[in-house]
């Protein structure tokens, strides 16, 4: 019954909306304590920590290639900024000299792995562990996902992978895990 609402610009915060389903709904406000650069854009639910997600799509650092996944604490409400949870580097990717910018997250419900899915330069779905070591990159048709910027997992293993229409109308894809041979 309590929802999460990551917010960039000026001010990154979260917003906690709890009763949300009520009609006297609360919100709190979180600042996320990172620099607008960062562009905070990804959120997800981390069960197995009691923690938030926290993707970057930037960085505030010119030509920095390492995009980094920060977390707020569930239990204390707090972001830990510190140093990330993940750190990807765009070198490792196999995406020639372009680089990632992770615009969703998501964690696969059997897994664990994250899922990240990144626009801009290069239209891609990223998969790492949680130490960060690469797993997978498969690069996304740019006919298919003009702008992609959300994922997530179904309870059964479905990927969904959602992009915003700039020329076309925004789309949700929905794709369903190959059964075992």
């Amino acid at each position: 019954n309590t929802a999460y609402v990551l917010t960039a610009g000026s001010h990154p915060a979260i917003y906690k909306l709890s009763d949300y389903r009520d009609s006297d709904a609360s919100v709190d406000r979180f600042d996320v304590g990172l620099e607008k650069a960062y562009e905070p854009e990804g959120l997800c639910h981390d069960v197995g920590t009691e923690r938030l997600l926290i993707a970057c799509k930037g960085s505030p650092r010119d030509g920095d290639r390492l995009r980094h996944i920060f977390a707020f604490d569930l239990s204390t409400e707090t972001p830990q900024i510190d140093s990330p949870v993940v750190t990807v580097d765009s070198d490792k990717l196999d995406i020639g000299n372009d680089i990632f910018h992770p615009a969703g997250i998501a964690i696969h419900t059997g897994s664990g792995e994250i899922y990240l899915v990144g626009t801009k330069e290069v239209k891609c779905l990223v998969c790492v562990e949680r130490d960060g070591d690469v797993k997978a990159v498969v690069k996304l048709p740019k006919k298919r996902f003009e702008q992609p910027e959300g994922i997530t997992f179904s309870e059964s293993g479905d990927l969904f992978i959602c992009s915003e229409g700039v020329r076309k109308k925004p789309r949700i894809y929905q794709y369903s895990p190959m059964p075992p041979d």
